[in-house]
């Protein structure tokens, strides 16, 4: 079975911009709507809406996107709403294996984590280099912010996070 993979494209600010426009249009509406209201190609919608929906914030039927009461919880930043979140995150990859290798190792590299995945059979892109980058950037978007691992400045490591999700 292939590791469920977030989506390296998708944002945090965009999610909420989509649970907002969600929230102020009955809970529902159209994805093509949904792209019109928010001036966004479905290409760039797409990896918004498949990462919201691994977070169990929307729900997809058809080319219909719903919001759920945790998408409603999350909006407004309640804690167990932001902890649900956190703990569904954790169980997709690449933050899985990001968040294991904080267990296992004191400190571990972007390259490291590649490396890993890739012993997994998850490549998020053929290039390395740019491999790295998504990783970076999937790590500073999504896992400082629910606390799954923290990010040790110039030396450039990644560690547990030991600290409660904020």
């Amino acid at each position: 079975m292939k590791a469920k993979t977030f989506p390296s494209g998708a944002r945090l600010a965009a999610i909420n911009g989509i649970l907002r426009m969600l929230i102020h249009n009955k809970g529902r509406m159209g994805i093509a709507e949904l792209s019109r209201m928010s001036d966004s190609e479905v290409d760039t919608l797409l990896p918004q809406v498949n990462a919201a929906t691994m977070l169990k914030l929307v729900k997809v039927v058809g080319d219909n996107i719903s919001i759920t009461k945790l998408g409603k919880d999350f909006h407004i930043n309640d804690e167990a709403a932001l902890k649900k979140a956190r703990d569904l995150l954790i169980e997709i990859e690449p933050f899985k294996t990001a968040h294991a290798l904080s267990k296992k190792k004191d400190k571990f590299s972007t390259v490291e984590l590649a490396e890993e995945l890739e012993r997994k059979g998850i490549v998020l892109d053929i290039d390395k280099d740019m491999n790295i980058s998504l990783l970076n950037t999937m790590l500073f978007h999504w896992a400082i912010y629910f606390s799954i691992i923290d990010h040790y400045g110039i030396s450039g490591y990644w560690k547990e996070d030991k600290n409660e999700m904020r």
